[in-house]
Protein backbone atom coordinates (compact mmCIF):
# COMPACT_ATOMS: atom_id res chain seq x y z
CA UNK A 1 0.00 0.00 0.00
CA UNK A 2 1.46 3.58 -0.81
CA UNK A 3 2.58 4.87 2.16
CA UNK A 4 0.85 8.24 1.87
CA UNK A 5 -2.48 6.08 1.78
CA UNK A 6 -1.66 4.72 4.68
CA UNK A 7 -1.38 7.77 6.98
CA UNK A 8 -4.59 8.92 5.52
CA UNK A 9 -6.14 5.32 6.90
CA UNK A 10 -4.52 5.75 10.67
CA UNK A 11 -5.84 8.84 10.09
CA UNK A 12 -9.32 8.18 9.56
CA UNK A 13 -9.29 5.79 12.63
CA UNK A 14 -7.42 7.55 14.62
CA UNK A 15 -10.61 10.54 13.84
CA UNK A 16 -13.02 7.65 14.50
CA UNK A 17 -11.61 6.84 17.62
CA UNK A 18 -12.00 10.21 19.04
CA UNK A 19 -8.41 11.23 18.70
CA UNK A 20 -8.34 14.19 17.01
CA UNK A 21 -5.06 15.74 17.59
CA UNK A 22 -3.08 12.75 16.77
CA UNK A 23 -5.70 12.26 13.45
CA UNK A 24 -4.01 15.94 12.33
CA UNK A 25 -0.50 15.07 12.81
CA UNK A 26 -1.20 11.93 10.23
CA UNK A 27 -2.61 14.18 7.67
CA UNK A 28 0.01 16.97 8.08
CA UNK A 29 2.41 13.98 7.80
CA UNK A 30 0.31 12.64 4.94
CA UNK A 31 0.32 16.36 2.86
CA UNK A 32 4.00 16.90 3.44
CA UNK A 33 4.88 13.81 1.39
CA UNK A 34 2.18 14.14 -0.94
CA UNK A 35 0.69 17.90 -1.46
CA UNK A 36 -2.03 16.49 -3.81
CA UNK A 37 -3.94 14.06 -1.66
CA UNK A 38 -7.26 15.68 -2.09
CA UNK A 39 -8.35 13.43 1.07
CA UNK A 40 -5.91 14.17 3.48
CA UNK A 41 -6.54 17.69 3.08
CA UNK A 42 -10.09 17.52 3.26
CA UNK A 43 -9.93 15.57 6.12
CA UNK A 44 -7.46 17.79 8.07
CA UNK A 45 -9.73 20.65 7.06
CA UNK A 46 -12.71 19.13 8.30
CA UNK A 47 -11.30 18.16 11.82
CA UNK A 48 -10.26 21.84 11.94
CA UNK A 49 -13.69 22.67 11.23
CA UNK A 50 -14.79 20.70 14.06
CA UNK A 51 -12.24 22.34 16.72
CA UNK A 52 -13.89 25.68 15.27
CA UNK A 53 -10.64 26.86 13.16
CA UNK A 54 -12.34 28.06 10.76
CA UNK A 55 -8.87 30.20 9.71
CA UNK A 56 -6.95 26.63 9.08
CA UNK A 57 -9.82 24.84 7.71
CA UNK A 58 -10.28 27.85 4.81
CA UNK A 59 -6.75 27.50 4.01
CA UNK A 60 -6.85 24.09 3.58
CA UNK A 61 -10.00 23.54 1.30
CA UNK A 62 -8.88 26.96 -0.67
CA UNK A 63 -5.97 24.83 -1.27
CA UNK A 64 -7.55 21.46 -1.98
CA UNK A 65 -9.82 23.64 -4.40
CA UNK A 66 -6.93 25.36 -6.25
CA UNK A 67 -4.52 22.64 -6.40
CA UNK A 68 -6.89 19.65 -7.12
CA UNK A 69 -9.88 21.01 -8.22
CA UNK A 70 -11.93 19.27 -5.52
CA UNK A 71 -15.58 19.27 -5.99
CA UNK A 72 -15.76 18.49 -1.89
CA UNK A 73 -13.66 21.39 -0.61
CA UNK A 74 -15.68 23.78 -2.70
CA UNK A 75 -18.77 22.56 -1.35
CA UNK A 76 -17.37 23.10 2.59
CA UNK A 77 -16.15 26.51 1.28
CA UNK A 78 -19.40 27.79 0.06
CA UNK A 79 -21.01 27.38 3.82
CA UNK A 80 -18.26 28.94 5.74
CA UNK A 81 -19.95 32.52 5.18
CA UNK A 82 -23.01 30.81 7.75
CA UNK A 83 -20.12 29.37 10.03
CA UNK A 84 -18.62 32.72 10.31
CA UNK A 85 -21.76 34.32 11.75
CA UNK A 86 -22.14 31.12 13.84
CA UNK A 87 -18.46 32.18 15.62
CA UNK A 88 -19.67 35.40 16.37
CA UNK A 89 -22.98 33.83 18.05
CA UNK A 90 -20.61 31.50 19.90
CA UNK A 91 -17.91 34.54 21.43
CA UNK A 92 -21.20 35.72 22.21
CA UNK A 93 -22.51 32.93 24.09
CA UNK A 94 -18.86 33.17 25.95
CA UNK A 95 -19.63 36.22 26.99
CA UNK A 96 -23.37 35.28 28.86
CA UNK A 97 -21.58 32.61 30.68
CA UNK A 98 -18.95 34.24 32.40
CA UNK A 99 -21.55 37.23 33.12
CA UNK A 100 -23.48 34.32 34.94
CA UNK A 101 -26.33 34.42 32.42
CA UNK A 102 -27.15 30.61 31.55
CA UNK A 103 -29.87 30.82 29.83
CA UNK A 104 -29.07 33.60 27.63
CA UNK A 105 -25.95 31.70 26.81
CA UNK A 106 -27.89 28.29 25.77
CA UNK A 107 -30.09 29.88 23.40
CA UNK A 108 -27.24 30.97 21.86
CA UNK A 109 -25.05 28.05 21.96
CA UNK A 110 -28.19 25.82 20.84
CA UNK A 111 -27.98 28.07 17.17
CA UNK A 112 -24.81 27.18 16.95
CA UNK A 113 -25.03 23.87 17.77
CA UNK A 114 -27.03 23.35 14.23
CA UNK A 115 -24.00 22.69 12.11
CA UNK A 116 -20.70 20.90 12.96
CA UNK A 117 -18.75 23.53 13.01
CA UNK A 118 -17.01 24.72 16.41
CA UNK A 119 -18.65 21.66 17.59
CA UNK A 120 -16.29 20.70 20.55
CA UNK A 121 -16.09 23.91 21.92
CA UNK A 122 -20.08 24.54 21.51
CA UNK A 123 -21.06 20.85 23.46
CA UNK A 124 -18.75 21.62 25.89
CA UNK A 125 -20.06 24.79 26.80
CA UNK A 126 -23.57 23.20 26.46
CA UNK A 127 -22.41 20.83 29.04
CA UNK A 128 -21.51 23.90 30.92
CA UNK A 129 -24.86 25.24 31.22
CA UNK A 130 -26.92 22.06 31.58
CA UNK A 131 -24.55 21.19 34.59
CA UNK A 132 -25.34 24.70 35.88
CA UNK A 133 -29.49 24.52 35.34
CA UNK A 134 -29.25 20.55 36.79
CA UNK A 135 -30.30 19.51 33.88
CA UNK A 136 -27.32 15.86 34.36
CA UNK A 137 -28.55 13.96 31.53
CA UNK A 138 -28.18 16.84 28.46
CA UNK A 139 -25.21 17.41 30.28
CA UNK A 140 -23.98 13.98 29.80
CA UNK A 141 -25.01 13.84 26.47
CA UNK A 142 -23.30 16.76 25.67
CA UNK A 143 -19.93 15.64 27.19
CA UNK A 144 -20.08 11.92 25.75
CA UNK A 145 -20.42 14.08 22.47
CA UNK A 146 -17.23 15.72 23.13
CA UNK A 147 -15.64 12.67 24.26
CA UNK A 148 -16.29 10.87 20.82
CA UNK A 149 -14.51 13.31 18.90
CA UNK A 150 -11.70 13.97 20.99
CA UNK A 151 -10.87 11.33 23.97
CA UNK A 152 -8.12 14.14 25.69
CA UNK A 153 -10.19 17.07 25.64
CA UNK A 154 -8.89 18.93 28.83
CA UNK A 155 -12.44 21.18 29.42
CA UNK A 156 -14.13 18.25 28.73
CA UNK A 157 -12.53 16.13 30.77
CA UNK A 158 -13.06 19.14 33.65
CA UNK A 159 -16.62 18.94 32.94
CA UNK A 160 -16.70 15.40 33.48
CA UNK A 161 -15.32 15.69 36.76
CA UNK A 162 -17.81 18.66 37.80
CA UNK A 163 -20.24 16.60 36.40
CA UNK A 164 -19.65 13.63 38.43
CA UNK A 165 -19.31 15.78 41.54
CA UNK A 166 -22.81 17.35 41.05
CA UNK A 167 -24.24 14.04 40.65
CA UNK A 168 -22.69 12.46 43.86
CA UNK A 169 -23.98 15.38 45.20
CA UNK A 170 -27.68 15.49 44.19
CA UNK A 171 -27.71 11.88 44.63
CA UNK A 172 -26.18 11.23 47.64
CA UNK A 173 -27.67 14.11 49.63
CA UNK A 174 -30.02 16.60 48.11
CA UNK A 175 -31.90 14.61 45.51
CA UNK A 176 -35.15 13.37 48.19
CA UNK A 177 -37.55 15.17 49.28
CA UNK A 178 -38.10 14.26 52.79
CA UNK A 179 -34.33 15.43 53.36
CA UNK A 180 -34.81 19.14 53.57
CA UNK A 181 -37.65 18.16 56.27
CA UNK A 182 -35.41 16.45 57.95
CA UNK A 183 -32.88 18.87 57.85
CA UNK A 184 -35.14 21.48 59.18
CA UNK A 185 -36.65 19.56 61.93
CA UNK A 186 -32.67 18.37 63.00
CA UNK A 187 -31.52 22.78 62.72
CA UNK A 188 -35.16 23.17 64.89
CA UNK A 189 -34.41 20.55 67.13
CA UNK A 190 -31.12 21.75 68.19
CA UNK A 191 -32.50 25.52 68.39
CA UNK A 192 -34.77 24.65 70.73
CA UNK A 193 -31.96 22.37 73.14
CA UNK A 194 -30.09 25.30 73.08
CA UNK A 195 -32.92 27.61 73.95
CA UNK A 196 -34.33 25.68 76.89
CA UNK A 197 -30.64 25.51 78.05
CA UNK A 198 -29.64 27.42 81.39
CA UNK A 199 -29.79 31.26 80.55
CA UNK A 200 -26.72 32.27 82.25
CA UNK A 201 -24.45 29.14 80.55
CA UNK A 202 -25.89 30.12 77.10
CA UNK A 203 -25.18 33.57 77.28
CA UNK A 204 -21.88 32.82 78.46
CA UNK A 205 -21.24 30.16 75.84
CA UNK A 206 -22.52 32.63 73.01
CA UNK A 207 -20.19 34.92 73.80
CA UNK A 208 -17.45 32.62 73.83
CA UNK A 209 -18.59 31.29 70.77
CA UNK A 210 -19.19 34.45 69.11
CA UNK A 211 -15.34 35.40 69.83
CA UNK A 212 -13.86 32.22 68.33
CA UNK A 213 -16.30 32.42 65.23
CA UNK A 214 -17.53 35.87 64.16
CA UNK A 215 -20.53 36.11 61.80
CA UNK A 216 -21.02 39.76 60.91
CA UNK A 217 -22.33 40.36 57.65
CA UNK A 218 -19.08 43.13 56.63
CA UNK A 219 -18.34 42.27 53.09
CA UNK A 220 -15.62 40.04 52.83
CA UNK A 221 -12.24 41.13 51.07
CA UNK A 222 -12.18 39.15 48.03
CA UNK A 223 -8.21 39.17 47.60
CA UNK A 224 -7.96 36.68 50.06
CA UNK A 225 -4.37 36.24 52.17
CA UNK A 226 -3.13 32.93 52.91
CA UNK A 227 0.14 32.26 54.78
CA UNK A 228 1.36 29.83 52.75
CA UNK A 229 0.66 31.94 49.83
CA UNK A 230 2.09 35.24 51.21
CA UNK A 231 5.26 36.63 49.48
CA UNK A 232 7.16 38.22 51.73
CA UNK A 233 6.80 41.57 52.25
CA UNK A 234 10.01 42.95 51.12
CA UNK A 235 9.93 41.44 48.16
CA UNK A 236 6.74 42.69 47.01
CA UNK A 237 8.41 46.28 47.29
CA UNK A 238 12.01 45.89 45.45
CA UNK A 239 11.17 47.90 42.89
CA UNK A 240 14.11 50.46 44.27
CA UNK A 241 16.30 46.85 45.60
CA UNK A 242 19.56 47.66 43.26
CA UNK A 243 20.06 43.41 44.56
CA UNK A 244 17.24 42.14 43.06
CA UNK A 245 16.07 42.87 39.83
CA UNK A 246 12.85 41.38 37.84
CA UNK A 247 14.00 37.91 35.99
CA UNK A 248 13.29 38.71 32.76
CA UNK A 249 14.60 35.01 31.51
CA UNK A 250 12.43 32.89 34.06
CA UNK A 251 9.51 34.63 33.63
CA UNK A 252 9.15 34.35 30.00
CA UNK A 253 10.40 30.53 30.34
CA UNK A 254 7.41 30.25 32.78
CA UNK A 255 4.71 32.15 30.40
CA UNK A 256 6.30 29.81 27.40
CA UNK A 257 6.36 26.36 29.65
CA UNK A 258 2.46 27.00 31.15
CA UNK A 259 4.75 26.78 34.47
CA UNK A 260 1.48 28.00 36.36
CA UNK A 261 3.22 27.33 39.68
CA UNK A 262 6.46 29.71 39.42
CA UNK A 263 4.56 32.10 37.18
CA UNK A 264 1.88 32.48 40.02
CA UNK A 265 4.95 33.67 42.66
CA UNK A 266 6.34 35.91 40.06
CA UNK A 267 3.32 37.75 39.04
CA UNK A 268 2.52 38.03 43.04
CA UNK A 269 5.73 39.40 44.06
CA UNK A 270 6.48 41.60 41.36
CA UNK A 271 2.89 42.90 40.58
CA UNK A 272 3.12 46.06 42.66
CA UNK A 273 6.38 46.99 41.41
CA UNK A 274 7.31 50.18 39.25
CA UNK A 275 9.32 48.11 36.09
CA UNK A 276 10.35 49.16 33.02
CA UNK A 277 8.02 48.96 29.61
CA UNK A 278 8.86 46.02 28.75
CA UNK A 279 8.78 43.87 31.99
CA UNK A 280 5.35 45.48 32.42
CA UNK A 281 4.04 44.05 29.68
CA UNK A 282 5.86 40.72 30.21
CA UNK A 283 4.09 41.09 33.35
CA UNK A 284 0.80 41.95 32.08
CA UNK A 285 0.84 38.65 29.79
CA UNK A 286 1.80 36.35 32.86
CA UNK A 287 -1.52 37.72 34.54
CA UNK A 288 -3.62 37.50 31.66
CA UNK A 289 -2.21 33.52 30.91
CA UNK A 290 -3.28 32.99 34.66
CA UNK A 291 -6.58 34.45 34.37
CA UNK A 292 -7.23 32.40 31.42
CA UNK A 293 -5.51 29.07 31.95
CA UNK A 294 -3.87 29.28 35.13
CA UNK A 295 -7.27 29.48 37.11
CA UNK A 296 -8.03 26.34 35.20
CA UNK A 297 -4.92 24.40 36.42
CA UNK A 298 -5.27 25.66 39.70
CA UNK A 299 -8.61 24.44 40.27
CA UNK A 300 -7.67 21.02 39.07
CA UNK A 301 -4.54 20.27 41.29
CA UNK A 302 -7.32 21.76 44.29
CA UNK A 303 -9.94 19.06 43.51
CA UNK A 304 -7.20 15.96 43.30
CA UNK A 305 -5.88 17.28 46.97
CA UNK A 306 -9.73 17.83 48.09
CA UNK A 307 -10.21 14.41 46.48
CA UNK A 308 -7.60 13.13 48.36
CA UNK A 309 -8.91 14.27 51.44
CA UNK A 310 -6.22 17.01 52.22
CA UNK A 311 -7.98 20.11 52.42
CA UNK A 312 -4.96 22.39 53.46
CA UNK A 313 -3.12 21.78 50.30
CA UNK A 314 -6.77 21.87 48.49
CA UNK A 315 -7.15 25.28 50.26
CA UNK A 316 -3.72 27.09 48.84
CA UNK A 317 -5.04 25.97 44.92
CA UNK A 318 -7.98 27.23 45.55
CA UNK A 319 -7.26 30.37 46.93
CA UNK A 320 -4.74 30.52 43.74
CA UNK A 321 -7.56 30.16 41.54
CA UNK A 322 -9.51 32.34 43.45
CA UNK A 323 -7.46 35.43 42.92
CA UNK A 324 -7.17 35.54 39.03
CA UNK A 325 -10.28 33.05 38.46
CA UNK A 326 -13.38 36.36 38.70
CA UNK A 327 -13.95 35.91 35.04
CA UNK A 328 -13.47 32.67 34.92
CA UNK A 329 -16.68 30.37 34.67
CA UNK A 330 -14.95 27.87 37.48
CA UNK A 331 -15.19 30.99 39.89
CA UNK A 332 -18.65 29.86 41.85
CA UNK A 333 -17.01 26.30 41.73
CA UNK A 334 -13.77 27.33 43.68
CA UNK A 335 -15.59 29.66 46.30
CA UNK A 336 -18.03 27.16 47.05
CA UNK A 337 -14.85 24.27 47.82
CA UNK A 338 -12.71 26.47 49.36
CA UNK A 339 -16.03 26.87 52.10
CA UNK A 340 -16.08 23.55 51.91
CA UNK A 341 -12.39 22.60 52.30
CA UNK A 342 -12.47 24.76 55.45
CA UNK A 343 -14.92 23.13 57.06
CA UNK A 344 -13.41 19.99 56.75
CA UNK A 345 -9.99 21.02 58.67
CA UNK A 346 -12.53 22.47 61.22
CA UNK A 347 -12.40 26.42 59.96
CA UNK A 348 -15.99 27.77 60.34
CA UNK A 349 -15.12 30.97 60.25
CA UNK A 350 -13.35 30.89 56.58
CA UNK A 351 -16.20 28.27 55.97
CA UNK A 352 -19.01 30.54 56.62
CA UNK A 353 -16.84 33.61 55.23
CA UNK A 354 -16.84 31.64 51.83
CA UNK A 355 -20.19 30.14 52.08
CA UNK A 356 -21.92 33.72 52.80
CA UNK A 357 -19.59 35.24 49.32
CA UNK A 358 -21.01 32.07 47.61
CA UNK A 359 -24.62 32.91 48.69
CA UNK A 360 -24.56 36.71 47.94
CA UNK A 361 -23.00 36.19 44.67
CA UNK A 362 -24.69 33.50 43.14
CA UNK A 363 -28.86 33.87 43.80
CA UNK A 364 -29.53 30.54 41.81
CA UNK A 365 -25.86 28.69 42.07
CA UNK A 366 -25.86 25.02 41.85
CA UNK A 367 -24.64 24.65 45.22
CA UNK A 368 -26.67 26.17 47.10
CA UNK A 369 -28.89 24.42 48.85
CA UNK A 370 -25.37 22.16 50.36
CA UNK A 371 -24.35 26.22 51.01
CA UNK A 372 -27.60 27.53 52.56
CA UNK A 373 -27.90 23.57 55.23
CA UNK A 374 -23.73 24.15 56.35
CA UNK A 375 -24.62 27.59 57.62
CA UNK A 376 -27.52 26.88 58.87
CA UNK A 377 -25.59 23.61 60.79
CA UNK A 378 -22.69 25.70 61.75
CA UNK A 379 -24.42 28.49 63.03
CA UNK A 380 -27.06 27.14 64.93
CA UNK A 381 -24.39 26.60 68.17
CA UNK A 382 -23.07 30.37 67.64
CA UNK A 383 -26.18 32.48 66.28
CA UNK A 384 -29.62 30.95 66.95
CA UNK A 385 -31.48 33.83 64.37
CA UNK A 386 -29.09 33.10 61.85
CA UNK A 387 -29.68 29.22 62.18
CA UNK A 388 -33.58 30.11 62.07
CA UNK A 389 -33.34 32.53 59.04
CA UNK A 390 -30.92 29.76 57.08
CA UNK A 391 -33.06 26.55 57.97
CA UNK A 392 -36.33 28.81 56.47
CA UNK A 393 -34.31 29.63 53.49
CA UNK A 394 -34.21 26.10 53.01
CA UNK A 395 -37.11 25.09 53.18
CA UNK A 396 -39.01 27.59 51.57
CA UNK A 397 -35.96 27.57 48.67
CA UNK A 398 -35.50 23.85 48.07
CA UNK A 399 -38.39 22.05 49.67
CA UNK A 400 -40.35 20.97 46.02
CA UNK A 401 -36.51 20.31 44.95
CA UNK A 402 -36.86 16.78 43.49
Amino acid sequence: MDKTNTYYEKALNYYHKGYIDRAIELCERNISENIKNRAAIDLKGLLYYLKGDIKNCKTLWKLNLQLNDDKVAKKYLEGLEKDEKRLKVYVKAIKEINSMRINEALELLLECDNSDFNTINVNNYLCICYIKQGDFEKAREKLEKVISLDKNNSMALENKRILVKYEEFKNKVFNKKYFYGLAIITICLAIVFIVNLNTKLFNMSFLESKKSIPLSNNKTNEKVSNKSLQINSAKGKNENSENIQFPYDKFKKAVDNKDFENLYIYVEQWKNSDLRLNYKEMLSHGEKLLKEEGIGYFYRQGTLAFDNKDYSKAINEFLRAFNYGKDNYLYPHVIYFIGESYKNIGDYENAVKFYTMYDEKFYKGDYKDIVLYNMAMISKNIDINKAKEYAKRLSREYSQSS
